[in-house]
């Protein structure tokens, strides 16, 4: 169900990509590409169209909470999820979709401890009733190939639109960085002023703070799984199986890592990682406002600052306040990630369970404490005055030092370097 808090820690709505319909029609691309993979282009087919349906079903299991699923119920007169693994299907490119998402939304998505176990008998014998191949169903592969692959698929997907929205933030950094270059502000070290800076300097350093970070996603590699019970590809497929992984990451887009990575949590830990990082990027950046913005001070304001329940002359800093509640739930978060690597023997006992919701709540966060932040940055208002009021003590303490020196011209030539950097990487 969705939680009450959603509008905040959900703000960019990529908790979809990882609900049921979402994730089946994941699982569901994967058992397609192993099937294609095979020569079994008919089962391909069929499985690809089911994965297009999962998209649209309007689910009525009382367990389904998904957001395609408007029309979930629950409660004591909410209908019961389906108790059989094979539905009738409408045709062999065409079958129920809602009925295989309650059934991976109900008990029988847990009874094995994956919902991998679930998805492959239903399509057993869906593709039985259907006149289908059955040894295309699931060709060589085991339920981790599935789960690992399909986590895959809906990470980079969701990602896409965090690069986006982080595209549009380091835009607006690069922008402020040059219109603010001469603003002056005071620099602050231990949170006590210090010497004099620009507003624009403080924002291309946010913005290179960011782009490190960002550089981090960029690298991600996003392998797909493929490896048999064990790892040893030990099923005799046709062509054999480094083929038939070599075939499905190609159809899939994800990366050919060469061999089974059951127990080689790397690429998961490295997701969490850099996800952290643009978190941890995010919260230095929406601090600084956050402080900036507090009556003290008065140097900035949201363009569509938050009210009060109580007070109704305040103005809120809603947004940068919301980035920060996002971003810092993330290093805890990557801290399960690899503590959850040292996988038990070839398959682990509850490890790698524990990366999958894990995994979801950092890129959901991660994605929200983006959206936040750029909302923050758009039209942000900047008092040049009232900084220059408050960069009044740390020009005086530089003029003591250097009295015929301009206070302000290392912070603007810097501000306008490292603006450049931001523009042209």
């Amino acid at each position: 169900m969705t939680s009450a808090f959603a509008p905040t820690f959900d703000r960019a709505g990529l908790a979809a990509h990882f609900d049921t319909a979402s994730f089946a029609a994941a699982m569901l691309r994967y058992e397609a590409a192993l099937a294609d993979a095979v020569g079994a282009a008919p089962v391909s087919e069929a499985l690809l169209g089911l994965a297009a349906q999962c998209g649209t079903v309007q689910c009525d299991s009382a367990q389904c909470g998904t957001a395609q699923c408007g029309t979930a119920q629950s409660g004591p007169d909410a209908p019961a999820a389906p108790t059989s693994a094979a539905p009738v299907p409408n045709g062999a490119g065409s079958p129920a979709a809602a009925d295989l998402i309650a059934h991976l939304a109900g008990p029988a998505g847990a009874a094995a401890g994956n919902p991998a176990v679930a998805l492959v008998g239903w399509l057993k014998a869906w593709a039985r009733s259907a006149g289908l191949d059955v040894a295309a169903i699931h060709p060589g592969a085991t339920s981790q190939d599935v789960i690992d692959s399909a986590l895959m698929l809906v990470t980079r997907d969701a990602l896409e639109t965090t690069r986006v929205t982080l595209g549009r933030t380091l835009g607006a950094l690069a922008a402020s960085a040059t219109t603010h270059a001469s603003t002056p502000d005071a620099g602050r070290t231990l949170m006590q002023p210090a010497w004099p800076v620009t507003f624009g300097y403080r924002a291309a350093q946010w913005g290179l703070g960011l782009a490190d970070a960002v550089s981090r996603l960029d690298a991600l590699s996003f392998p797909v799984q493929y490896g048999g019970a064990v790892g040893t590809l030990a099923v005799p497929v046709p062509g054999g199986g480094a083929a038939v992984r070599a075939a499905a990451a190609q159809a899939l887009g994800l990366a050919d890592p060469g061999a089974t990575w059951h127990t080689r949590r790397q690429s998961v830990v490295d997701l969490g990682h850099a996800l952290a990082s643009v978190s941890g990027a995010i919260a230095k950046i929406a601090g600084d406002l956050v402080l900036l913005g507090q009556g003290e001070l008065g140097a900035v304001a949201e363009s569509t600052p938050g009210g009060s329940s109580a007070m109704p002359h305040k103005r809120n800093p809603v947004a940068a306040a919301s980035a920060r509640a996002c971003a810092l739930r993330a290093p805890q978060l990557a801290a399960t990630l690899y503590a959850a690597m040292p996988a038990e023997f070839e398959r682990g006992a509850g490890t790698w369970h524990t990366e999958w919701e894990t995994l979801a709540e950092l890129v959901t966060l991660t994605g929200s404490a983006a959206a936040w932040l750029v909302q923050a940055l758009d039209g942000l208002e900047v008092f040049a005055d009232r900084l220059a009021q408050l960069a009044e003590p740390a020009v005086a303490a530089f003029a003591g030092a250097q009295p015929d020196a301009d206070p302000f011209a290392p912070a603007r030539a810097e501000a306008l370097r490292l603006a450049a950097l931001l523009t042209n990487p």
